[in-house]
């Protein structure tokens, strides 16, 4: 159950959020959930392909992973060196496509035949999630279906670079101090993205187009900071948030307060 929570816990932080784990095999099994109801060890085709995802490029054990789960075989003894053991890789995806990287089977009597499976060509990484694919005697047909899916994405995804400069226009800060340094006028802000990288390549099929939603602060209140946020550029496909940009400030502003306009008074009655 300790180790089952880890699971439900990992899960979560990566984003799968149709998953409960109750067994750490993946056997059939049902369990409590934090609001007191009875759940059955289940998951989703796309929280399988996420946890594939994270474990073959974004862990910090993802090459560890990947040598484990690529090995075709493996030989060793026990403690004593008196017996030896021989385990064989189930997968064999891994000698059917080139840039095969990693997968995993798996079987119960309510899941069927099922298996998830990662490959890597050209810069381009694919997954694969296959549920209920064949029963007893169809176990194989993971297999063929597992190519048909890579093979389409390989010939109908590209990356394209999606994203697109966005012009910002100056806000007016209410209560601030102009430019001129005089207690008359308009203060403003320029305002544009946060410091970093300005390309967003994702792989799209022909036809498929992505959306630039900008939300932007329509004023600020003095002071204002530089680097301050005041809105966001997001990219979508479809619902699916790509990718999110602050955008911030580009310098600071002053509040012109009673002390100000005394502290400009002064200045100019001196001179």
């Amino acid at each position: 159950e300790g180790f089952a929570a880890l699971m439900n816990g990992k899960a979560r932080d990566i984003g799968c959020f149709d998953t409960f784990f109750v067994t750490p095999n993946g056997l059939d099994a049902t369990a409590t959930d934090k609001r007191g109801n009875t759940r059955a060890h289940s998951t989703t085709a796309r929280d399988l392909a996420r946890i594939m995802a994270y474990c073959v490029g974004e862990s910090e054990k993802s090459e560890e992973f990947l040598a484990i789960t690529g090995t075709p075989s493996w030989s060793f003894t026990d403690v004593e060196g008196k017996q030896s053991y021989s385990c064989n890789n189930h997968n064999a995806f891994l000698t059917m496509m080139d840039g095969a990287l990693s997968g995993k089977t798996g079987f119960t009597g309510k899941a069927g035949y099922c298996y998830v499976g990662a490959l890597k060509r050209d810069e381009r990484t694919f997954i694969v999630a296959l549920l209920a694919c064949g029963w007893p005697n169809n176990k194989s047909y993971k297999w063929s279906d597992t190519r048909k899916l890579m093979e389409y994405g390989l010939a109908n995804y590209e990356y394209r670079d999606i994203y697109e400069p966005v012009e910002f226009d100056l806000l007016p800060v209410e209560g601030g101090i102009p430019e001129s340094g005089k207690p008359y006028g308009t203060a403003t802000m320029q305002i544009g993205l946060e410091e970093g990288d300005r390309t967003l390549k994702v792989l799209l099929r022909d036809g498929e187009e992505t959306q630039v939603k900008v939300n932007v602060a329509r004023k600020l209140i003095a002071p204002v900071k530089k680097g301050e946020a005041v809105g966001s550029v997001r990219y979508y496909l479809g619902e699916e948030l790509l990718r999110e940009y602050s955008v911030v400030t580009k310098k600071e502003t002053g509040r012109m307060d009673l002390w100000w306009t005394v502290r400009y008074l002064w200045k100019q009655y001196s001179l």
